[in-house]
């Protein structure tokens, strides 16, 4: 029973919580130039659990003081394709400016429109930050969708630390 209502009180407290969290968007369309992996212009913040956690300038989050650990990072982009199909369209995300992890890309292949999605768990340490990047190669420049409509919201970028 102490167990049960110390657990209780650590959850109604605060003191167990998926925090930090955040989820960013683009306000706009963006062009990205053929194979070149581009930063994605995440320069909005739809929601985050304390002010400034998410870096709209930068357009990345950076683990914050005291909170290394696991973190459920989720990326996707919407890409406007048209007439030219890439053979490569590509979200991947990167740590401190590197690749994370092989597996934390995804590549959405031959297609004319479409969305490419990432999730993963990463280990983080304090000062750690996260960027995503999209990658096309259509001979072309291509556009990601931005902006507030149903089809712009394939486009987001979004994480939390998890409760060990």
């Amino acid at each position: 029973m102490a167990i049960t209502k110390l657990i209780a009180d650590s959850i109604t407290s605060g003191a167990i919580a998926n925090t930090p969290y955040f989820r960013a968007s683009m306000s706009s369309n963006q062009s990205i130039s053929n194979e070149t992996h581009t930063l994605v212009n995440f320069n909005t913040t739809e929601f985050e659990s304390s002010s400034s956690l998410y870096d709209t300038t930068n357009k990345r989050f950076t683990v914050p003081s005291g909170q290394a650990g696991k973190y459920q990072i989720s990326a996707g982009v919407r890409d406007a394709g048209g007439s030219s199909q890439a053979n490569r369209f590509m979200v991947t995300i990167y740590v401190n400016g590197a690749l994370a992890d092989t597996s934390l890309r995804n590549v959405a292949v031959t297609r004319n429109t479409g969305s490419s999605l990432v999730s993963g768990l990463i280990n983080l340490s304090v000062g750690d930050y996260i960027e995503v990047r999209a990658f096309q190669d259509t001979s072309f420049t291509q556009t990601l969708y931005g902006g507030t409509s149903l089809i712009q919201s394939y486009t987001f970028f979004t994480g939390y630390k998890i409760i060990e």
